[in-house]
This record gives structure tokens, sequence and C-alpha cells, in this order.
């Protein structure tokens, strides 16, 4: 996250898909907040966020 904007990535249009979810489930988990930074799925590689 950076300036409230993600940048989510993936190798296919599934891999953005889920990286999608992958950001959601870790809004919903917390506080509504993402530190700026990398998540990366670890089954597949995929990163979301910048």
């Amino acid at each position: 996250m950076r300036d409230g904007q993600a940048l989510i990535t993936g190798s296919d249009d599934a891999g953005v898909f889920y990286g999608t979810r992958t950001v959601r489930q870790a809004l919903r988990s917390g506080d509504g907040r993402l530190s700026a930074g990398v998540m990366r799925d670890g089954r597949t590689g995929h990163s979301a966020g910048s």
C-alpha cells in the first residue's frame, strides 16, 4: 500500500484475482488498514501490494 493505493500483480488473470482476495482477507482480519510493503502468496509466489 502506498498513498492509499495497492498494486496487485500476478502471472495471469487468476493470479491477480487471488491477489485481490489475499489483500481483502488481510484488510478484514485487521483494523482495515495495511502497512506499506509486499505480500507474497506462499503457494504461488504471486505478490500483492507495493
